[in-house]
């Protein structure tokens, strides 16, 4: 489950033992090149290209649905759990993006967007035992899920589904970093984004496929 408080949060992911006994070494220096083979789902190069290419509702995801822009903690989703398949960015013309992308579990599936909450705030970041998780910036977006990097529904293993980086440095004007941070719990991820400057932002939720969006104006 999500924890509710605002103030803190951090830097990894918490597998389950079994997983960390058998995963560490990859997840700690494996991840970054995308590359790696995790079992049945592998890394999907044309993932970028299916996603420009969408039609379904590409028109709801450039308009953002309307939603406002805020500076305040935000609410949303439904999934007890949903597995992280990669992580995008967009620059528009008045907003910078970051996109997650889901798959559900191979066992009970969910097709929707995961349970998340959001804050922000201004950088030093100090996680859930008052640790500071250095990112580039002067203020920070985070986001908890519910979700993880590994699907282990499957009886007797698991499907290593999320083989992206875990410290992301996209090359755009206000998002400089991107970053996993240890949310000391399994199936919570927290994506903490440093952010050049003080500016709101906000979160759209989409489907076919499940995306989250977090998106900054500049």
């Amino acid at each position: 489950m999500l924890k509710t408080e605002r103030a803190k949060r951090t830097t990894i992911f918490c597998l389950s033992a079994l997983l960390l006994a058998s995963t560490s070494a990859f997840f700690l220096h494996g991840c970054g090149n995308g590359q790696q083979e995790g079992g049945a789902w592998l890394k999907d190069e044309s993932l970028a290209e299916d996603f420009a290419g969408e039609k379904e509702d590409s028109g709801e995801y450039q308009a953002g649905e309307g939603k406002p822009y805020v500076y305040s903690p935000l609410f949303g989703g439904s999934e007890e759990i949903m597995i992280l398949r990669d992580i995008k960015f967009e620059n528009l013309a008045d907003s910078e993006r970051v996109v997650l992308e889901f798959v559900g579990q191979k066992i009970n599936p969910g097709t929707g967007i995961p349970r998340y909450h959001t804050g922000y705030g201004i950088l030093p970041y100090l996680d859930l035992e008052g640790n500071m998780v250095p990112v580039e910036g002067t203020h920070w977006v985070d986001l908890a899920c519910n979700s993880s990097f590994v699907d282990i529904s499957p009886p007797g293993g698991y499907i290593l589904v999320y083989t992206g980086q875990q410290d992301i440095h996209p090359g755009l004007d206000v998002i400089k970093q991107v970053r996993f941070v240890n949310p000391y719990e399994d199936n919570t991820l927290i994506l903490l984004i440093g952010l050049a400057k003080r500016t709101p932002y906000r979160v759209l939720e989409l489907l076919s496929p499940p995306r989250l969006i977090i998106e900054v104006q500049k």
